[in-house]
């Protein structure tokens, strides 16, 4: 994604999906945008969760999703500590402790946002 262009990432990585709906990477982007963008116009929650746990089974493992925008209330009980818990088992401590600190903000009722998906429509 470059200069910002998240909408337009957001429409190829859909048309992507659509050709290949096994493609764990391309479902971690979306998820991530569609869960953390600044702009509430581009959030998708429900879309996020469901590319979120489909891309988990997909990847056996980790996978860049966010907790901290799941809707409220969630369809089916949460487990809130499995993402950071199956990150720091698989050995990667600086994604354990990403998914903590977004963790918290989401107990506070604090979305996490991305500064770094600030939309600047060209």
């Amino acid at each position: 994604m470059q200069k910002h262009q998240t909408r337009a990432a957001i429409e190829q990585w859909e048309t992507a999906l659509a050709l290949d709906a096994n493609d764990g990477n391309t479902q971690s982007n979306l998820v991530w945008v569609l869960a953390t963008a600044p702009n509430a116009s581009l959030r998708n929650g429900i879309r996020a969760v469901e590319l979120a746990e489909r891309a988990l089974k997909l990847a056996g493992g980790v996978t860049r999703f966010c907790i901290a925008n799941w809707p409220r209330p969630t369809p089916k009980p949460v487990d809130s500590t499995m993402p950071s818990q199956t990150a720091e088992r698989e050995g990667n401590r600086e994604l354990a402790d990403e998914f903590t600190a977004v963790l918290a903000q989401y107990r506070q009722h604090q979305p996490f946002r991305d500064a770094s998906l600030q939309l600047h429509e060209d």
